[in-house]
C-alpha cells in the first residue's frame, strides 16, 4: 500500500501526543518549530486538518494576537506559507508572540518565530554557598560486633510492642543506623564542595609541570625511535653476514 506524506505526518503527531499526554498534567509544555502545516483558515489540505486536530485535542494554544504573516518563504519565489509556530500547554504562559521580519542577512528559508514567557528563572544561585556534603563508606569488615550487637539489642529494648506495623520497622531501621554509627567505621569516598580557581602562582606551575611531561615523552619517542632503527640495523647486518657465511662453506 502506498503511503502519501500524510500519513508519515501523522504518525509523527502521534508519537508527540503520546510524550505531551504523558506530562501534560503536571508540566508546562512549549511546542516549537516548523510543523510543516498551518492552522489559518485561509488553507486546509491534509496537513493542516491534521495538525489542527493535533492542537485542539491538547488544548495548545498560540499568542490570540498572532498575525497572520508567513513563516516560510521558498528560494523560488512560487510559495510561502505560515508553518513555524509556538504553541503552549497553558495560555498565559506566553507573554509577547514575534513573527520577525526577513531580511537579505537570512539564508534561511524561514523567518524566526520566537516568544517572551511569563516564566521566571532565579538566577545568580552560588554554588560556593552550599554546604560542604561528604560521603562515607561503612566499612563493615573491621565492625566492633559486641558493641554492634549490644547497641541493637538496647534500641530494640525501648520499642513498644503496641505499635503500627510501619512505624515498628522505621524503629527497627533507625536502631540499626544507630548501631552502625557506633560501631562500623566509616572511609571518605567523595567530597562534594567548591571548586575554586588556580592562582597564577599555581596555573604556571602546572603549565611547567605538563611542558616537562612532554618533553620527556618527546624524548623518550625519539629514544624508542632510535632503538627501533638500530635493532633493525644490527639484523640487517646479522643476516648479510649469515648469507656470506654459508656463501664460504658452498
Amino acid at each position: 500500500m502506498d503511503k502519501d506524506s500524510s500519513y508519515e505526518y501523522g504518525e509523527c503527531l502521534d508519537l508527540i501526543h503520546n510524550i505531551a499526554t504523558k506530562y501534560l498534567n503536571t508540566h508546562a509544555i512549549i511546542l516549537c518549530g516548523d510543523l510543516n502545516g498551518i492552522i489559518l483558515r485561509t488553507r486546509n489540505n491534509k496537513h493542516d486538518q491534521l495538525l489542527k486536530k493535533f492542537i485542539q485535542e491538547l488544548n495548545f494554544t498560540a499568542d490570540k494576537d498572532k498575525s497572520d504573516r508567513q513563516t516560510f518563504f521558498h528560494h523560488s519565489g512560487q510559495s510561502l506559507s505560515q508553518i513555524d509556530y509556538i504553541f503552549s500547554s497553558k495560555a498565559n504562559l506566553i507573554k509577547k508572540y514575534t513573527i520577525w521580519n526577513n531580511s537579505s542577512s537570512n539564508v534561511s528559508a524561514h523567518v524566526p518565530v520566537s516568544v517572551t514567557t511569563n516564566i521566571i528563572i532565579p538566577t545568580g544561585v552560588n554554588k560556593a554557598n552550599k554546604e560542604i556534603q561528604t560521603v562515607h563508606k561503612l566499612q563493615w569488615d573491621q565492625t566492633n560486633l559486641p558493641l554492634y550487637i549490644e547497641s541493637v539489642q538496647n534500641e530494640i529494648s525501648k520499642l513498644q510492642l503496641t505499635q503500627k506495623l510501619s512505624n515498628s520497622i522505621q524503629n527497627i531501621t533507625k536502631a540499626l543506623l544507630t548501631a552502625s554509627n557506633k560501631a562500623v567505621p566509616t572511609k571518605t569516598i567523595k567530597l562534594k564542595g567548591p571548586k575554586w580557581k588556580a592562582s597564577p602562582r599555581v596555573k604556571k606551575h602546572l603549565k611547567n609541570c605538563k611542558q616537562l611531561y612532554s618533553n620527556g615523552n618527546l624524548k623518550a619517542n625519539n629514544q624508542d625511535t632510535l632503538s627501533g632503527n638500530n635493532l633493525k640495523q644490527k639484523r640487517k647486518i646479522s643476516a648479510v653476514s649469515k648469507e656470506r657465511n654459508m656463501l664460504k662453506i658452498d
